[in-house]
Order: C-alpha cells, then structure tokens, then sequence
C-alpha cells in the first residue's frame, strides 16, 4: 500500500498519517530484527526457496519474542536500513491496488 500522492478528504489525510505511523514501526521492528539475526540482514548463505525464506523469518521473531517476553537484552548495534527507503506517494498506476486502498479509507478512515 502506499500513500495518497495529494489526500483530498479528512479521510485520507488521516490513512496518510496512519500509514506513516504504521511504516515506521514495521521499519523499527525490522531493524531490531537485522540486528539480532545477522541473517535476515542479507549475511550468510542464501536461502533460494521462498517457504525457507518464510520459516526463517518465522523462527526469528518467534525467538525474538522469546527474547522480548524473557528480558533478555542484547547492546544497541544500530546498523542503517538503506535497501528499504520510504516508499513515494505513488501515481495511481494499479487498479487493483488503488481499488483496496481506497475500500480501507471507506471502511476505517470515513466517520459513519
């Protein structure tokens, strides 16, 4: 998803904001992420299926809430996340995606 290029209504203007928000707790968590499995930050071998991928991922987060739940801290290694820059208010090329945007601003951004 991506956001309005110019919102027009209140309603757009408030997914706008929710999906800044939104963005940039996903984009912490994956750092956070990155910088406890040095796998999902593209080291280590490489993984070609895509269900490999997937249980990898899996695996992490399972053990990084294990982590989270247990207090088991590790020291801030902060490593910048460049492959993943903000994405563009984009023009609205994709039907599709441009029709399930706006079904989620009808059915939680507009007040009933």
């Amino acid at each position: 998803m991506t956001p309005f290029l110019i919102p027009q209504t209140p309603a757009e203007q408030a997914y706008n904001s929710a999906h800044r928000t939104t963005r940039a707790l996903i984009e912490h968590l994956n750092g956070q992420l990155k910088n406890k499995f040095l796998c999902l930050g593209g080291t280590g071998p490489r993984v070609r299926t895509a269900e490999k991928v997937c249980d990898i991922i899996t695996a992490c987060c399972v053990l990084f809430n294990i982590s989270k739940d247990d207090h088991i801290h590790e020291p801030y290694n902060h490593m910048p996340d460049d492959d993943n820059p903000a994405p563009e208010a984009a023009a609205d090329d994709d039907i599709h995606g441009t029709a399930v945007r706006n079904d989620i601003v009808r059915n939680f951004f507009t007040q009933v």
